[in-house]
């Protein structure tokens, strides 16, 4: 399965579920990526995202891509970061509307954004990393069971 997590500048929240999903799935044969709706291509990854992994003993080596029309059709599921992004990325490509779903609401939360740590205080880092774990953890139920 070729799965896309959608942010905002690709060097926060998409990385690290990126980083956390692959550690959770040992032998899958999902790939993932991530990318940014007003990413630098090159920029690397917030030095507290990379913290807030390291703690978990996960490596994050990222660098920022934009979303490419290339990358929205390679992929069989885009997973955003908030309802904002999902309807940005429909309104740019329409036809990959119905495999674009805000994370939360692809694995059942009520609460659809993941919204950005606010400051660069590492306890809002790890706050956000623990609302994406809890949505990675029910993501590796989905994909173990489709590969089952």
């Amino acid at each position: 399965m070729r799965i896309l997590f959608i942010c905002d500048r690709d060097i926060c929240r998409g990385p690290m579920a990126v980083s956390l999903l692959k550690s959770k799935l040992d032998h899958s044969n999902a790939d993932l990526r991530s990318a940014g709706i007003s990413a630098v291509s090159g920029n690397a990854a917030d030095p507290n995202a990379v913290a807030v992994l390291a703690e978990r003993g996960i490596v994050l080596e990222h660098r920022a891509q934009p979303v490419t029309e290339e990358l929205l059709i390679w992929a069989q599921l885009i997973l955003t970061m908030t309802r904002a992004q999902k309807f940005s990325l429909i309104s740019q490509l329409p036809d990959t509307a119905g495999k674009i779903y805000t994370f939360h609401a692809y694995v059942g939360h009520s609460i659809h954004d993941i919204n950005p740590p606010k400051t660069n205080d590492l306890f809002e880092y790890r706050e956000c990393l623990n609302v994406i774990e809890s949505a990675c953890d029910l993501l590796v139920q989905d994909i173990e069971e489709a590969s089952a």
